[in-house]
């Protein structure tokens, strides 16, 4: 009896060691993140105007980012089309995950006004701005306003000087000097207004330090004559910003995506109109062939980061952009001309990087 007790106790803790390894391997941060191959999102429900649909619409690529347990990275190392990133380089350091996660809705906010404004822009549409008050979104750890200002705070005022956005108040702290003084008021969350002197830091570049990271969180851009309502949900980043004032300028009628053919796209979006380059381009290319895409635009700005075979994706046209008038002439030019498609304007992506590749 005292035997069988003894072999219980000992495949008990054989068995608690086992589950413990298991953890171990399966739940344990290594440090990584896995960048993988997502999905594809159509933007007509999505990017709703005046309740009109679309016959054809815009989509948008993704990207799964996955923290990657000791598994996950084995796989991502081994894996073809998986990047594998250290922390670091996906979250800032310093950066809470919450800060970031705001960080990243607010990118993707901004990235709607920023489509509208480039569809204003581009049709000479009348619109207002409202809501730019300069959220704080982090108070960095052993700088000037540590343990004074805090995340969530609005900055109402700067030494009696009213602050009316970020680029207002990055501004006003640029007047003043390292070891300079200033009076700050603050709303905090609550509504709570808060008076606290500060003395400001010093930046690498010898200019004056607040020491705090400052968004427009609840900004809205509101055009003229358009009852325009953007809704991704959980997708956060820039990167979908291109396809959405694409998207925008499909519902308003200002172009047509050829009945049959599928378009998807990424690429951040200025407010004038300018394609800027993103994160896990190669991916997103992979994406795109998976889901049957017949036409890929992505920045120009990326071309140097492709680092797959683009002969195994010949089928799919991958076209590369820096505005949005380029896209606009292209589907014209697509839609008019099916045959040849824009491609007496643009070079097809392989073959451009073909000679990039092979230049001295």
């Amino acid at each position: 009896m005292i035997n069988k007790l003894k072999k219980n106790k000992k495949k008990i803790a054989i068995y608690l060691v086992i589950i413990i390894i298991a953890f171990l391997i399966g739940y344990l941060p290594t440090g990584y993140y896995c960048m993988m191959p997502g999905n594809i999102i159509s933007l007509n429900e999505m990017v709703e105007v005046n309740s009109i649909n679309s016959n054809n619409s815009f989509n948008m690529t993704t990207v799964s980012v996955i923290k990657a347990s000791l598994p996950v990275l084995v796989f991502g190392k081994i894996a073809p089309n998986v990047r594998v990133e250290p922390e670091g380089r996906v979250i800032p350091e310093g950066w809470t995950e919450k800060e970031y996660n705001i960080y990243s809705q607010y990118l993707m906010t901004n990235s709607h006004n920023n489509a509208k404004l480039a569809v204003a822009n581009y049709l000479g549409i009348d619109y207002i701005e409202i809501n730019q008050e300069p959220y704080i979104l982090r108070v960095v750890k052993g700088g000037p306003s540590y343990g004074m200002l805090k995340s969530g705070d609005i900055i109402v005022s700067i030494n009696d000087k009213k602050i009316d956005n970020v680029d207002d108040a990055k501004k006003t702290i640029g007047m003043h000097k390292p070891d300079e003084k200033i009076d700050i008021v603050i709303e905090r969350n609550d509504g709570e207004i808060v008076t606290e002197q500060i003395v400001l830091g010093q930046t690498d570049e010898g200019d004056a330090l607040l020491g705090v990271n400052i968004i427009t969180k609840d900004k809205e851009v509101i055009l003229q004559g358009y009852d325009i309502n953007i809704k991704t949900g959980s997708i956060t980043g820039p990167s979908a910003g291109a396809m959405i004032s694409m998207e925008l300028l499909n519902k308003i009628g200002e172009i047509e995506i050829p009945e049959g053919v599928l378009v998807a796209g990424t690429g951040t979006i200025s407010a004038d109109g300018k394609i800027g380059s993103i994160g896990g381009i190669n991916q997103k290319i992979v994406t795109a062939f998976r889901k049957g895409i017949n036409v890929y635009f992505m920045p120009k700005g990326n071309i140097d980061d492709i680092s797959i075979d683009l002969h195994k994706y010949e089928d799919m046209e991958i076209v590369y952009v820096d505005n949005i008038s380029q896209i606009i002439d292209f589907i014209a030019d697509l839609k008019n001309n099916p045959e040849s498609g824009s491609f007496f304007y643009y070079y097809r992506i392989n073959k451009v990087l073909s000679a990039h590749k092979s230049s001295p």
